[in-house]
């Protein structure tokens, strides 16, 4: 952890940036007492309640809200806070009397990044396979599982992300109509069109998060998608 501690403080050095935007407690706490913090603004992105210190999710996410009345303290000591959907500003001011700015998110960050033009359209409306990236219980698992239950004679594909675990991966293996693929790259989803080839080869349903987020993501493979209000469009 100090390694990295280290490496945030000397690239914020290094770039002498006029904001920091983050939506992390790591950079959070190093921007607070870093020694240019009075050169720079700090703007946080709020995506989903549970990385917010108070409320019903608080602590949902691993590595988030360790220390509640911490985090707490230097929200509010923040230059800005961006809430990602209009759910999470809500959430914020309901539960902890946190004021946010809602903000839409940038289409361009899901633009092809070798063409800049729109994702690629996927015909997948044949395709006999139902797919989620991420299964564990925030994107929505226990849908999931019981719909492969309901369902034995449908396929079932899924990817393994950041939010799986040795115990989501365990109830997928346990049940014959669900198959369990390594994810292909490591990292956040690239959206060239080889890696979304890799990545979403059956195009088809995948179930609505269960937790309170922004939907824009959804929209960035052009795929069918169920929804919900707390996980938006998943």
């Amino acid at each position: 952890m100090k390694s990295l501690v280290d490496v945030y403080s000397q690239y914020i050095s290094s770039f002498k940036p006029t904001h920091v935007i983050f939506n992390d407690p790591i950079t959070m706490k190093i921007t607070e007492d870093h020694p240019d913090r009075d050169n720079f603004k700090r703007v946080n992105i709020i995506h989903t309640a549970e990385q917010l210190p108070f409320g019903p999710f608080v602590a949902g996410v691993d590595g988030h809200c360790l220390s509640p009345k911490v985090e707490d303290a230097l929200l509010r000591g923040l230059d800005g806070i961006w809430s990602v959907s209009k759910a999470v500003k809500e959430y914020a001011w309901t539960h902890g009397k946190l004021d946010t700015t809602f903000l839409v998110h940038p289409p361009s960050t899901y633009l092809d990044k070798e063409s800049g033009a729109m994702p690629v359209v996927r015909n997948n409306i044949d395709k006999d396979e139902i797919g989620m990236v991420n299964p564990c219980p925030h994107k929505g698992l226990s849908i999931l599982v019981a719909l492969a239950k309901k369902f034995p004679d449908m396929k079932f594909v899924t990817w393994k992300s950041w939010g799986s675990r040795t115990v989501h991966i365990d109830q997928l293996l346990a049940l014959p109509n669900v198959k369990w693929v390594p994810t292909p790259i490591p990292g956040p989803l690239q959206r060239s069109p080889e890696h979304a080839n890799l990545l979403f080869p059956p195009g088809s349903s995948p179930p609505p998060r269960t937790w309170t987020k922004s939907g824009t993501a959804s929209r960035s493979s052009w795929l069918p998608r169920c929804g919900m209000r707390p996980g938006a469009l998943s």
